[in-house]
């Protein structure tokens, strides 16, 4: 990957941007030897997109299939109200914020 400092983008955002599309390879700009951004080409950037939609979709339908299969097998505790619904869920939060 290449790296190029804030100031070569100021100098030349044409060829910075040219390097990004041509390589298919993010350029990392930095400002005080820190990353500042990444210069990514308009395709690359919309194939990042479209992969992350589509790995978000998956994720979701694995959960769906899961809680399904929970229903099914009737693994699942019944709230008879809501406040001991979002105990529940407030505790699970505490506890995957523990790990």
């Amino acid at each position: 990957m290449k790296v190029v400092s804030i100031s070569e983008v100021r100098q030349d955002a044409t060829g910075v941007i040219r390097q990004a599309q041509q390589s298919g390879e993010p350029v990392l700009v930095v400002r005080r030897s820190k990353a500042a951004a990444y210069v990514v080409g308009a395709a690359q950037f919309e194939e990042l997109v479209a992969e992350n939609k589509r790995l978000r979709r998956a994720e979701l339908l694995r959960d769906v299939d899961e809680a399904e299969a929970e229903v099914r097998q009737g693994n699942l505790p019944a709230y008879h109200d809501v406040d001991r619904l979002m105990a529940s869920l407030e505790g699970e939060t505490e506890k995957s914020c523990d790990r």
